[in-house]
């Protein structure tokens, strides 16, 4: 890629065409269609092999759908993603362009039907073609498997972040418990009223059917086990009688 400075002072950037100076119109000279609102503005310069438009500026590679959105909309926030509503990936029209997260992406892709899976998906078009059993790596090159006291934790036990050095403990606040865990069936008000419920003489299979969690849960909810910043102060309450 050739960069450098301008004449004017500005960064240079490559985008498989002329140099331009580091400014919008060094986008928009590249494009086709410019100022037309309903047509897709289609990236001239350099493609990149995931079919999207890439430029360089200021040294750095970027998406050139990327730097049209925000030299027309502003800055992205971090954590979302410039998507095209028109799905032609050389577009760089801010109209055919919009915010969203990796989810929203997904979705829009499988709703348009971009998204191959099912019976459309290549392990199932060409199955011929995917490495299982005697044609997978592990069985054509085990020589290549780092096992035993091979394997990295073997050769470098100090590098494993085991007991207090495990990151649940180095940063506590980064493990998603209770509500904020993706896979929590209870809130932390149903825990409340397990308690509750458990005191007024209900069994665990009632609590379990009511709130349709395994029997086992409950178990462990009762006993602490489970959502323990609740219910270990909970138990040591009913413990010292105050409950």
């Amino acid at each position: 890629m050739n960069r450098g400075l301008t004449s004017n002072g500005g960064y240079a950037i490559h985008s498989g065409m002329s140099r331009q100076p580091n400014r919008p119109e060094a986008i928009w000279k590249q494009v086709t269609n410019y100022g037309d609102p309903d047509k897709c503005w289609e990236w001239k310069g350099y493609v990149g092999t995931s079919g999207y438009g890439r430029i360089t500026i200021n040294y750095k590679d970027e998406l050139v759908h990327r730097i049209a959105f925000q030299l027309s909309r502003g800055d992205v926030p971090f954590g979302l993603f410039v998507c095209h509503e028109c799905d032609n990936k050389i577009c760089c029209n801010p109209d055919h362009l919009w915010l969203g997260t990796a989810a929203d992406n997904n979705l829009d892709c499988v709703s348009k039907g971009r998204k191959v899976c099912g019976d459309q998906h290549w392990t199932r078009v060409y199955p011929e073609k995917v490495a299982r059993g005697n044609k997978n790596g592990a069985r054509l090159h085990p020589e290549k498997l780092s096992r035993g006291d091979q394997h990295w934790t073997r050769l470098y036990p100090d590098l494993v972040a085991r007991g207090k050095r495990s990151g649940q403990h180095t940063h506590p606040e980064r493990t998603a418990r209770g509500e904020r865990n993706g896979n929590a069936k209870l809130t932390k008000d149903q825990i409340f009223e397990i308690f509750a419920y458990h005191k007024l003489g209900w069994s665990q299979k009632q609590l379990a059917e009511h709130f349709g969690v395994l029997q086992a849960n409950i178990s462990r909810i009762l006993r602490g086990v489970l959502w323990k910043p609740i219910t270990q102060p909970l138990l040591a309450l009913i413990k010292a009688g105050k409950l």
